[in-house]
């Protein structure tokens, strides 16, 4: 309610700047009015901001739907000019029409996803069922605002999920293993290698996928006898000159890779 005037007066101070700008007192008087309201603007927009209910977070629009809206808002408006039932009807159609779309649109998330972010320097795996989920990263990923705002908001947001780590649902299955985790989800098992493995194991670990993060490993062949996995993916977390020769050689010796680096985010969905 006050942006709107207020860029119109920015406005019309900047063309003030730039034609008094030059001119002893009167222009550094301008300059230092025409900063001043900026500033006093922008206070009172993160001011509002910050206010309990001042902005509506998670909400998702398709380019149609958002068309149907527009639709509606404008049989409405002739209905109230021209009085005839019939702009009624073509209003609840829309409404309809948005409502089937909607409700095709979150049907579809009516699933399981566990999904490693393509983030780079960084180990990120999010976990979400319906519209509950789980974020799995380190603190320089899970408390930097502006990295979730960028790689984990919109993929949330689609979702109907939580936007902030903080507010996550989803309880998740997590083992610390000498600073590895293991993780089950759905009936999944993931095992997330850290760090260089310090301890042997009695038998193979028997896992769905092996995540190698933090250069863990810098040959497969560490993985003899310790591990017998389905699928291996690659985060960014490791330098890009190892996370490529870990996949060639895992391509060498048929295994399933994923490299983060080379095919991007990663994503696996199955019906819960």
């Amino acid at each position: 309610m006050f942006v709107i005037p207020a860029a119109f007066a920015m406005l019309i101070m900047g063309l003030a700047v730039l034609a008094l700008g030059g001119i002893t007192y009167l222009g550094e008087a301008v300059n230092w009015l025409t900063e001043s309201f900026v500033q006093i603007v922008n206070w009172l927009v993160h001011w509002v901001r910050w206010l309990p209910g001042s902005t509506l977070d998670g909400i998702h629009l398709t380019t149609g739907e958002t068309w149907l809206i527009y639709a509606v808002i404008i049989m409405l408006i002739i209905l109230l000019a021209e009085r005839q039932f019939r702009y009624l009807m073509w209003a609840l159609s829309f409404c309809l029409l948005f409502v089937l779309s909607q409700t095709n649109h979150w049907s579809e998330y009516r699933n399981a996803e566990f999904s490693v972010l393509n983030v780079s320097g960084e180990s990120v795996l999010d976990f979400r069922v319906g519209n509950k989920s789980k974020l799995v990263a380190d603190t320089s990923f899970s408390q930097n605002l502006d990295r979730i705002q960028f790689h984990l908001e919109p993929k949330r947001q689609l979702a109907g999920s939580s936007l902030l780590p903080s507010e996550d649902q989803l309880e998740l299955a997590i083992e610390d293993l000498n600073g590895h985790q293991l993780i089950v989800f759905q009936g999944q098992r993931i095992f997330k290698l850290n760090q260089k493995i310090k301890v042997e194991f009695e038998r193979p670990v028997e896992v769905d996928y092996l995540i190698l993060s933090n250069e863990s490993v810098y040959d497969l062949k560490d993985l003899e006898g310790k591990f017998e996995f389905q699928e291996l993916i690659i985060d960014k977390s490791n330098r890009k000159f190892l996370a490529d020769k870990l996949t060639n050689q895992a391509e060498t010796l048929n295994l399933k890779v994923y490299s983060v680096y080379r095919d991007g985010y990663y994503s696996k969905i199955w019906k819960k």
